[in-house]
């Protein structure tokens, strides 16, 4: 777009961004049950018909090892975003 900065010229030159989707369970949810849903997930998103569904959405499966795995990227990624949300100087209203 003419007239705006790209990341790196606005200050964040090695800002990267994602999406990504994931399941949650309410606090105390026992391990077998999270643990029985992370393995269904793991098997449905390496099916073939389920990759060429996300590629044709401009996504692709990246799976996690296990449920603590995938618990480690999200405090990860909310560091992350803290970050920039501090950095970037905004103010809830």
């Amino acid at each position: 777009m003419p007239g705006v900065p790209g990341m790196a010229e606005a200050g964040l030159p090695d800002y990267e961004i994602s999406f990504w989707y994931g399941f949650f369970f309410p606090a105390g949810t026992p391990r077998d049950i999270v643990k029985r849903m992370f393995d269904a997930t793991a098997a449905v998103v390496v099916q073939p018909a389920i990759g060429k569904l996300l590629e044709k959405e401009g996504t692709e499966a990246v799976g996690s090892k296990s449920p603590e795995d995938f618990a480690a990227f999200i405090a990860e990624d909310a560091k992350l975003w803290s970050r920039l949300v501090k950095d970037s100087g905004a103010k809830a209203d």
